[in-house]
């Protein structure tokens, strides 16, 4: 005769309730049932209808005790936490794989934060519970305290070849910095197989004193080129494997909060009506960080921008959204941190960030200088500017012969462009040193374009009463630059005048503004596009007549038609602001406001001004 035990039917420790799909532990499930569903925030663990487990008792310490992870070492068990093995079904999961534990206070609900651990099954017998073998990452919380939410780790797995730490507690560092490496040692080997996240809480414990991490950012072993980035990016987080070869790098206060500040800062979809500007700027990054396909091997790639616009239009805001993009390494230059008293120490302030910059190679990196006006300014006035501007110059050539730097792009912003040198000055000489600098600039650059405009305003013809004035000091420093013992070699000059016949001949000799373009007003045909051009942009009715338009604006300019245009639709809005179509009458209005500037003297000059030159039309 078999035993009795034998014969009867082992019942299940969960089960599923069919009306409001809760898989809960069968002990629980009779009261659940009686109160209609509505004690489910009550039970002691439970599956919901959505797949996730949600715990409020959780055990901590002890899981040597467990059969199933007896063989197991400490370091082990500390990245473990154990579920019951129907629960782990019910989830779809199974041994090994990464879950996130969401832990909030059982009082009130608020959050305290999540850890990320590797899921073990165990037996039911065990209770609707979580267990954990150390707890430790948080800060005065107890586990009876807490309650636990299960979920699987949804996003991309990756192998970390370098992770990004900063202390919890800075004032730990000083204490940290006399043995970091051995610390971050001990804390490799306890994570060794752990997948952890952004912003993700670590914690060792050595000797009795606890040291609280949280994880800034970390460096794959692949896919670092932005392709392969950009192939891969999705809504869901990035998740990182610590394996034996990763290393583990302590950000210092300065470093954690630049990186930090950048992953706190907005993404591209967070800013609007700079679309132009963010696609641009998209276009001449892909090609610096190596990742366009269409990119030629000729010449060397651009790894300078400047951003130029007045406060507060979002230019920081902008570097830091495309850096987060493209997950790129951030390194910002302040300029007042720059400078020093001490001699040489500001040159080595800049290099030490450019050398941040080569030690994260290969992954693609970012230097922002805030206001570089105040770095590189065009006044050198002082030593130390020179000095400083003289070396950030190197450091920029330095990226394109230095292979750890072909993944770098520097980004200067500013509020202070200025459009050409001011040539004229109160001062004695200063004038005529603007005019060397500004060719010196261009030799540099060449090949290169020096455009002056209204040439007249400093080539005016000169006299033989007054040698010593500063307009003709300028203009002999300009004659020397220009035909002189230095050669301009690729540089081009062009000039524009609307008076030729105020130009020095000197100027206008063979070698020197030797070669004259005459702009002349526009003829009918030009006119009559001009105006269809303008007209497309306002609505205009029938009665407007764009032959007699063309007629009646004989001798106008390019610039003078727009402003025909623009006061007919001011006088049309003037009328009515309900107006749909601007009249011929208005048009009527604006070509009696709107009359030719340009003299028929003026227009006679070009041809005596070039009789007496000697040159041909």
């Amino acid at each position: 005769m078999p035993p009795k035990s034998a014969s009867k039917k082992e019942k299940p420790f969960w089960w599923n309730c069919e009306k409001c799909q809760t898989y809960l532990p069968t002990g629980e499930l009779a009261k659940h049932q009686a109160e209609d569903c509505g004690n489910v925030a009550s039970l002691g663990g439970y599956v919901d209808a959505g797949g996730v487990y949600r715990c409020r008792k959780i055990e901590v310490g002890g899981l040597s005790i467990f059969e199933e992870v007896k063989l197991c070492t400490d370091s082990q068990r500390y990245g473990l936490v154990l579920v019951p093995i129907s629960v782990v079904r019910r989830l779809g999961l199974m041994l090994g794989d990464f879950v996130a534990i969401k832990l909030t206070k059982a009082k009130d609900g608020k959050k305290v934060g999540t850890v990320t651990r590797t899921l073990w099954p165990v037996e039911d017998r065990h209770g609707a519970k979580v267990f954990f073998e150390a707890l430790d990452e948080f800060n005065d919380v107890s586990a009876k305290e807490l309650n636990a939410t299960v979920t699987m780790l949804d996003g991309r797995l990756e192998d970390a070849e370098e992770i990004f730490l900063r202390l919890e507690d800075p004032t730990q560092a000083n204490l940290f910095a006399k043995n970091g490496k051995f610390l971050l040692t001990s804390l490799k080997y306890q994570l060794q197989g752990c997948a952890i996240m952004s912003n993700n809480p670590l914690s060792l414990t050595v000797c009795n004193k606890r040291f609280r991490f949280l994880v800034d950012h970390a460096v794959t072993a692949e896919g670092n080129d932005l392709t392969d980035q950009l192939n891969k990016m999705s809504l869901k987080d990035r998740l990182y494997v610590i394996l034996r070869t990763t290393k583990l790098t302590l950000l210092d206060d300065s470093k954690a909060a630049q990186h930090g500040h950048q992953q706190r800062m907005y993404s591209l979809a967070n800013i609007g009506g700079l679309d132009t500007t963010i696609s641009e700027l998209k276009e001449l990054l892909e090609m610096a960080f190596g990742m366009d396909s269409k990119q030629t091997t000729v010449g060397p790639v651009s790894r300078g921008i400047l951003l130029s616009g007045v406060s507060g239009v979002g230019k920081t805001m902008l570097v830091n959204a495309l850096a987060t993009h493209y997950h790129c390494h951030v390194v910002r230059i302040n300029c007042s941190e720059v400078f020093s008293k001490f001699y040489g120490e500001s040159e080595a302030n800049v290099s030490r960030q450019f050398a941040e910059v080569f030690d994260v190679h290969p992954k693609p990196a970012i230097v922002v200088v805030e206001e570089l006006h105040n770095l590189c300014p065009k006044s050198t006035a002082t030593d130390i500017v020179k000095r400083i501007s003289q070396h950030f110059l190197t450091l920029l050539d330095s990226l394109h012969a230095n292979v750890r730097g072909n993944r770098t792009v520097v980004i200067g912003t500013t509020d202070s462009v200025e459009n050409g040198s001011e040539l004229f000055s109160m001062w004695v000489g200063e004038s005529e040193r603007a005019v060397r600098d500004l060719f010196r600039r261009a030799r540099q650059v060449a090949p290169s374009i020096i455009f002056f405009d209204e040439i007249d305003a400093i080539g005016g013809e000169r006299s033989a009463e007054s040698g010593s004035s500063v307009k003709e000091r300028v203009l002999a420093q300009l004659l020397t630059e220009m035909d002189g013992v230095s050669v301009l070699k690729d540089v081009r000059i062009v000039a524009a005048t609307n008076r030729p016949d105020l130009i020095d001949r000197a100027l206008m000799r063979p070698g020197r503004l030797d070669r004259i373009v005459y702009v002349r007003l526009p003829d009918a045909a030009a006119r009559e596009e001009i105006f269809r051009i303008k007209l497309k942009t306002i609505p205009t009715a029938s009665t407007v007549d764009l032959a007699e338009l063309v007629r009646r604006t004989a001798g106008c300019s390019g610039s003078e038609i727009e402003a025909i245009c623009q006061e007919a639709a001011l006088k049309g809005l003037e009328s009515s602001f309900d107006v749909e179509t601007i009249e011929w009458e208005h048009f009527e209005h604006a070509l009696g406001v709107v009359r030719p500037r340009t003299s028929p003297e003026l227009l006679r000059l070009r041809p005596r001004a070039l009789a007496a030159d000697g040159s041909e039309q």
